[in-house]
């Protein structure tokens, strides 16, 4: 599978404990290349072999890891550029 090479870090964790969660919980193997894909370097390839059930488990718990992964990088960028929502505001609406 492929996944975001910016956020492949996060898949990984500190000191490699969530891939070896992943690993524990599902039965799969999940490897990572530390080397980006020349062809595609905002992609890198993330290999699971297993079976069925524990690949499908393993690619379950990335997937969940990526798609948090841009909602909060999504949540930075805006931030940074001066958006922030104003909840509770007058108008309960984004202001810069």
């Amino acid at each position: 599978m492929n996944v975001p090479d910016n956020l492949v870090g996060l898949i990984i964790g500190k000191g490699g404990e969530t891939i070896k969660g992943i690993n524990r919980s599902s039965g799969a193997i999940v490897f990572i290349p530390k080397e980006m894909n020349p062809n595609n370097p905002q992609k890198r390839l993330v290999r699971i072999t297993g079976e069925k059930n524990q690949i499908q488990d393993a690619r379950k718990q990335i997937e969940e890891i990526v798609q948090k992964g841009k909602s909060n990088l999504a949540m930075k960028q805006a931030m940074e550029s001066g958006f922030v929502n104003n909840f509770g505001g007058k108008d309960d609406q984004y202001t810069k």
